[in-house]
């Protein structure tokens, strides 16, 4: 334990003095060789603090490090635009080195995709009785998923440890409980061993559909009325924590693309990037995107004309584009969304702002395309 306290002390030391040396940086002029050094020292500390438990503080290095990196590789000096973006990154590393030195949980932006993973996809039952049980697991057997029902708390523990369920099924009444477990396992609210939960119950009712809204379930359904319905979303919800999602970058600025590519690679997305937008077309073919990133800024074709093309286009129609942008007029946003936007972050972009505009954005449109081939093939 001393051992262990002195390692994690050595790891604080190192990441402070990053976080100073990111601040010094800010408030001086641009220096190549201590932004190569600097680089090199947030890259080899990422792992050691992956090893600790502080995959926040990880995230944070590597998306200040990429960053820096573009500028290393190509001997170029940051423009506004890019000192700005720099500055943010530097403040997220602050806030990760704050939260470890104030002993504050660790947070996964995506859990889904650090969560270990079985070969076998394995539904958690939870308070619920032995007759409906049985009905979701001849419901979930076609769709290629096993499922357990587990009354002992130290059995789900177990399994929640070692990252084998996919996806929990919980009765109503037993969500304030599996809440609390879920907590204690997993490390807070965003912890690794959290699997995606749904509550479950016998009457139609928005109180209670509400209660187990804010105790963490992502969705209620009432047996065994809804029970091919309840199958259908555990099986997407479990694929979602086997099947990355796909993202396309589209930014002429190879800084950005890059940063991007690595928070999200980084949460077990699949990402491709394109920084000649007039080609955007010829990647969709053999990518197909379930979410494109798209800058409002760029030579030849800018955001808005490039979306406008995507939304004529039969394959993008409904593809969710997340828009990009260093302008913050509102009237710009207006128009962002006006021309078929589903959302508009702006530059600088912080790392956790990006992770959950693309997942919720690619969570939505993978559950409606499943729900849209389980209406055409029932």
């Amino acid at each position: 334990m001393v051992r262990e306290s002195a390692h994690s002390t050595e790891l604080i030391s190192r990441a402070q003095q990053i976080r100073s040396a990111a601040a010094a940086m800010q408030s001086g002029r641009w220096d190549h060789d201590a932004a190569e050094s600097l680089e090199a020292q947030a890259r080899s500390l990422c792992a050691l603090v992956v090893d600790a438990g502080r995959r926040d503080l990880a995230e944070s290095l590597l998306s200040y490090a990429v960053y820096l990196g573009t500028f290393v590789s190509s001997a170029q000096t940051p423009n506004a635009d890019q000192t700005r973006q720099l500055k943010v990154l530097a403040e997220v590393l602050a806030e990760s080195v704050e939260r470890w030195q104030q002993r504050a949980p660790s947070i996964d932006l995506l859990n889904e995709a650090q969560a270990a993973r079985s070969s076998t996809p394995e539904v958690c039952l939870v308070g619920i009785d032995s007759e409906l049980a049985e009905q979701i697991a001849a419901a979930l057997q076609p769709l290629g998923l096993a499922s357990t029902s587990m009354a002992k708390v130290a059995d789900q523990v177990r399994k929640l440890r070692q990252g084998e369920i996919a996806a929990a099924a919980v009765d109503q009444r037993a969500l304030g409980a599996w809440q609390q477990l879920l907590n204690k396992v997993g490390g807070g609210e965003s912890g690794r061993s959290r699997p995606p939960t749904l509550g479950v119950g016998g009457e139609d009712r928005l109180e209670w559909q509400l209660e187990a809204m804010r105790s963490g379930a992502e969705g209620c359904y009432v047996l065994p009325a809804q029970l091919s319905q309840l199958a259908r979303r555990l099986a997407d919800l479990a694929d979602i924590r086997s099947t990355p999602y796909r993202v396309l970058i589209v930014d002429d600025d190879p800084s950005i693309t890059e940063f991007c590519e690595a928070v999200l690679s980084h949460n077990g997305i699949q990402v491709r990037t394109c920084n000649e937008p007039m080609s955007v077309f010829s990647l969709l073919a053999d990518f197909r995107p379930e979410v494109i990133v798209l800058d409002m800024y760029m030579p030849e074709v800018n955001g808005l004309e490039l979306l406008k093309l995507l939304r004529s286009n039969a394959q993008t129609m409904l593809t969710p584009v997340i828009v990009l942008s260093a302008d913050d007029d509102a009237e710009r946003r207006f128009d962002a969304l006006h021309l078929g936007g589903d959302d508009y972050l702006t530059k600088p972009i912080r790392p956790r702002f990006l992770v959950a505009a693309v997942t919720g954005r690619a969570r939505r449109a993978r559950w409606v395309q499943q729900e849209l081939t389980a209406q055409r093939t029932g």
